[in-house]
């Protein structure tokens, strides 16, 4: 579908221009495959990780929003929002089941891949695209649900989200969790235990330091502006 990106970034210019000009410029790296599965339709597999099925992407897709779809049944009035965008499939098939919509996908070049293979216009009404989630005071009500492939290719970003999101876990939880990643005990040490763990207090702590980033550092950063973007 060759005009399916010019298309799908024209919509989101009117909606989120600084998010489909990151999208435009983005660079599909080498360390993503591209083919065709059994049924015809393209997949993808990124550093290892089949992001959709390789024997029939649509079938797999409608499963799953089959039972998305029973899931959002159960939660009420809240809004679900998806972690992981792939190429798309499972996108456009959970939008035929609800209103709203909202998607969450850290990688630009995800982003870019699905907007050149998928015509999103069917949905262009219900969905809204984001890089990040939103932080634990500004939570809405909404259910998540998550693209399996993309929380494995995302691990580290999705869970430790999930902790500052979900459970409010306080900086001694967050220690207990976390502590593998190189520079998360310095900066959590910097808080008594029992304090809740927000992300812009951390981002402060580290934003005034001297000297190079650690691992934990740069992640935090990048999550917090993520968050400060939404």
């Amino acid at each position: 579908m060759p005009n399916a990106l010019e298309k799908n970034l024209a919509w989101l210019r009117e909606h989120d221009r600084e998010l489909a000009e990151q999208i435009r410029t983005a660079t599909i790296p080498r360390e993503v495959e591209i083919f065709p599965a059994r049924s015809g339709v393209m997949t993808a597999v990124v550093k290892g990780i089949s992001l959709h099925s390789r024997f029939d992407p649509i079938a797999e897709a409608e499963k799953w929003a089959s039972s998305a779809s029973a899931i959002m049944d159960n939660a009420g009035s809240k809004e679900p929002v998806v972690f992981g965008l792939g190429l798309g499939y499972h996108i456009l098939a959970l939008a035929k089941f609800t209103n709203r919509l909202h998607v969450v996908e850290p990688r630009l070049e995800i982003f870019k891949l699905a907007f050149s293979h998928a015509d999103f216009s069917p949905t262009f009404s219900k969905i809204t695209f984001k890089t990040g989630l939103p932080p634990a005071e500004d939570w809405p009500p909404v259910h998540l649900l998550t693209h399996t492939p993309s929380k494995n290719l995302n691990r580290e970003i999705f869970n430790l989200w999930m902790s500052f999101i979900n459970s409010r876990e306080t900086i001694g939880e967050l220690l207990a969790n976390w502590k593998f990643i190189p520079g998360m005990s310095e900066i959590f040490n910097s808080f008594r235990e029992d304090k809740p763990g927000r992300l812009p207090e951390l981002a402060s702590i580290i934003e005034n330091r001297k000297g190079g980033l650690s691992e934990g550092e740069s992640l935090l950063l990048l999550l917090n502006e993520l968050s400060r973007n939404q």
